[in-house]
């Protein structure tokens, strides 16, 4: 008598197999063995592993679309302190400058940082450039 692995169409981890298309037969929890269990468990898997790329892609296009805003906002603060500069105190100037240049290097080199790290970066900067600005604005 043969044995199977009794794999149904999900494995001991919660899952869907993803080598069930390796399996020579599936066993399906009743021990019938049946093409469509078989067919049934490898569109599972399949489903699974398109709804994990789209997940994926979602996260990407997240991460990206926040790397973006911190470039945009660096680019924003920028023009801003040009436009404004005579506003400005010299040591106001520099603080910013530091600020936005040591933001520009971080994320030139973590352009693969998750998006609370990003958003992190980007409360940073905002938390040292926004209250000299008002602080300059309200003179």
């Amino acid at each position: 008598e043969a044995h199977h692995k009794d794999i149904g169409c999900i494995d001991g981890k919660g899952e869907a197999p993803v080598a069930a298309k390796e399996q020579q037969q599936i066993v399906r929890r009743d021990g019938r063995d049946t093409k469509q269990s078989h067919l049934s468990c490898l569109a599972a898997a399949e489903r699974s592993q398109k709804e994990q790329q789209k997940e994926t892609i979602r996260t990407e296009i997240g991460r990206l679309m926040e790397a973006e805003d911190l470039h945009g906002l660096c680019y924003e603060l920028r023009w801003t302190l040009r436009e404004m500069q005579h506003t400005f105190e010299a040591q106001d100037i520099q603080k910013i400058e530091a600020a936005l240049q040591e933001t520009s290097e971080w994320k030139d080199k973590n352009l693969l940082a998750p998006n609370h790290i990003l958003e992190e970066k980007r409360q940073q900067l905002e938390g040292v450039v926004y209250p000299i600005m008002l602080q300059c604005m309200q003179h």
